[in-house]
C-alpha cells in the first residue's frame, strides 16, 4: 500500500464535479480519462498493481442504486490499460462473486481484463496513522496492491449519515470481522475515527463518488434511487465526500469521518478551501434529499453528558415491521451483539441492542427502519 498521507496543507484538494445524467459507456470512459490526465495519473500508475474497489454491498441489481454502477467501474479499467487491475469487495452477506455476478460488475472485469479479487483472507495490519485504532485485519489484495482506487455509491448511511469514498473502505476488512468492530467501537465517534485510520492508512490514489443514481432514504441497502446526475473524483477523499454531501444538501461536518479526518489533516472537508473542478456546486445541487431518520449521528451537537443520559431517548432504534419480515434470519447473522432472535419473525432484543444499525442495513426486505420515541422525536 501506498504511504499515508502527510498533511491537507501538502495534498491535493481539487475536487472533479462532472454532471452525468446517464450511465453512458462513452461518456463516462471520457470523464475519467478527463480526470486521469488532469491529475497524471496514467504515469503515476503505469506498470503498477491497482485494485479497484467499489461498494458491492449485497448482490443487487445496478437500476436499485444499491452498489456502484458497473459501467462507472468500467471506465476505471479502461484507463488502467498499462495496469495489471483487479476489483474486489467484501459483501455484507455472501461471496464477492456472487455480489459482482448479480452487480454486473463480474461481467464488467470479464469483458475488461480485469481480475476479481476475493477479500477472504485476512492479514493483520498496523494502520500507520492510527489515533482510534492501531490494527485491523486487511483483505489481502489490498495489501499487495500498489494503488487503491476507491469507488463507492452516493448513499444515505443509518450510522455515519451519508457514505462515499473514506466508508467505501471499510469493506477492506473482510466478512464478519466487519461487524465485530462495531462491538469494538460502540460509540458511533469511535466507529467514525476507524474508518478515518482505515482510510489514512489505505490512502487511495484516487476516490470517486458515483452519485449519477444516488440513494436517499432508508439506505445503504434499502433505500430510494434519486437521480442526481454526478460523478465526483479527485485524490482527497475527504474532499471528494465533502462535496458530494454539499451536493445533497447535507452539511459535510455533519458527517462525522469528514469532520474527523480535516480536523486530523488527513483530509479537506471544508468546501471553502476545496477547488472544485468542472461543473458549478450550484448548478447541480439537488432539494429534499432525504436522509435516514433518527440515526444516531444526530445526537453529534448535544454535550457527552447528556447523550449518555438521554441515550434511550435521542438515539433512534431500529424498528421490525413484523408484518412484512419473512424470517430470512438475515438481521440475526449479521448482528455483532447477538440482539435479534427469529423463531418466526425477527425480534429485537432492545437491551443487548448497541445501535449499529447492522440490522438495517442488510436487511433484503428493507423491513426495518429507524424510529425515536419521546424528546427524541424533537431533534434531527
Amino acid at each position: 500500500m501506498r504511504k499515508p498521507k502527510e498533511d491537507v496543507k501538502s495534498m491535493n484538494s481539487d475536487v472533479f464535479l462532472i454532471q452525468i445524467d446517464i450511465y453512458d459507456q462513452q461518456r463516462l470512459c471520457d470523464a475519467v480519462e478527463h480526470i486521469f490526465q488532469s491529475l497524471g495519473l496514467p504515469r503515476e500508475l503505469a506498470g503498477g498493481n491497482v485494485l479497484v474497489k467499489p461498494n458491492m454491498l449485497v448482490g443487487a441489481s445496478p437500476e436499485n442504486a444499491v452498489c456502484t454502477h458497473p459501467e462507472v467501474v468500467r471506465a476505471l479499467i479502461r484507463n488502467l490499460p498499462e495496469c495489471c487491475v483487479k476489483v474486489g469487495d467484501s459483501p455484507g452477506v455472501g461471496t464477492t462473486k456472487m455480489a459482482a455476478l448479480q452487480t454486473g460488475i463480474l461481467d464488467v472485469c470479464r469483458q475488461e481484463g480485469a481480475k476479481l479479487a476475493d477479500f477472504g483472507d485476512p492479514v493483520v495490519t498496523t494502520l500507520q496513522s492510527g489515533a482510534m485504532c492501531h490494527s485491523l485485519p486487511i483483505a489481502s489484495a489490498v495489501i499487495e496492491a500498489d494503488f487503491v482506487i476507491s469507488a463507492a455509491k452516493l448513499k444515505t448511511h443509518a450510522l455515519m449519515r451519508y457514505t462515499g469514498a473514506v466508508k467505501n473502505l471499510y469493506g477492506c476488512v473482510p466478512g464478519r470481522i466487519k461487524a465485530q468492530m462495531h462491538l469494538r467501537m460502540e460509540k458511533t465517534e469511535a466507529f467514525a475515527g476507524m474508518l478515518v485510520d482505515l482510510y489514512a492508512s489505505i490512502s487511495p490514489v484516487l476516490s470517486v463518488v458515483d452519485g449519477i443514481v444516488a440513494m436517499e432514504g432508508n439506505g445503504p441497502r434499502s433505500g430510494t434511487p434519486r437521480q442526481v446526475g454526478v460523478l465526483i473524483a479527485g485524490r482527497d477523499g475527504v474532499a471528494v465526500d465533502a462535496v458530494a454531501c454539499s451536493v445533497v444538501g447535507i452539511d459535510p461536518f455533519s458527517v462525522l469521518t469528514t469532520r474527523l479526518a480535516h480536523e486530523r489533516g488527513i483530509g479537506c472537508g471544508d468546501l471553502k478551501e476545496i477547488r472544485i473542478i468542472g461543473t458549478a456546486l450550484q448548478d447541480v445541487r439537488v432539494s429534499g434529499f432525504k436522509t435516514v431518520s433518527g440515526s444516531a449521528s444526530t445526537t453529534k451537537n448535544l454535550p457527552p453528558f447528556w447523550q449518555k443520559l438521554l441515550r434511550e431517548q435521542l438515539t433512534a432504534r431500529p424498528h421490525i415491521n413484523s408484518k412484512d419480515c419473512t424470517g430470512c434470519a438475515i438481521c440475526s447473522e449479521v448482528c455483532p451483539a447477538g440482539a435479534i432472535v427469529v423463531p418466526d419473525k425477527a425480534d429485537i432484543k432492545y437491551e443487548s441492542c448497541i445501535r449499529c444499525y447492522c440490522c438495517q442495513e442488510m436487511c433484503p426486505q428493507g423491513v426495518i427502519t429507524l424510529k425515536k420515541k419521546g424528546l427524541g422525536r424533537l431533534f434531527r
